[in-house]
């Protein structure tokens, strides 16, 4: 069963606490189960618990997973003073936010961030989808 591999990589990909997202191998589809909504916990926890082989959980990216993707990214670039503002911009308060403000004045490292950074997530996506059976 195909696996919509976008909302895949928006799940792999999503950092929120009560959000939680679950692959459906029978329908493909990818289903988010919020935390805070006692009912579809239970009934989901159900569902999963009687079909084990049914449902995969999407796991999150690890609490380093972006922040080692922004580092090897910086290893690659070659102009040293716009290197030393992204190094800069990992050990700040909000380190996404500041990479990607550093960027923004860079058109061509931009585009190759963004590039970099799809790659990764399809990588992921498949990654996951093998580990699953699902590819």
């Amino acid at each position: 069963m195909p696996v919509d591999r976008k909302a895949l990589a928006n799940a792999l990909a999503d950092s929120s606490k009560t959000l939680h997202y679950i692959v459906d191998r029978t329908t493909g589809k990818i289903l988010t189960l919020d935390l805070n909504d006692k009912n579809s916990m239970t009934t989901m926890t159900q569902r999963m618990a009687t079909e084990k082989a049914r449902y995969v959980q999407i796991p999150k990216i690890k609490g380093r997973g972006h922040f080692e993707e922004m580092e090897k990214f910086i290893s690659q670039m070659q102009d040293p003073h716009l290197k030393d503002r992204l190094q800069r911009a990992l050990t700040s308060h909000a380190p996404a936010r500041e990479f990607r403000d550093a960027l923004q004045t860079k058109p061509k490292e931009l585009r190759a961030w963004e590039t970099f950074h799809q790659e990764t997530t399809d990588k992921r996506v498949t990654e996951f989808l093998r580990a699953c059976g699902l590819t």
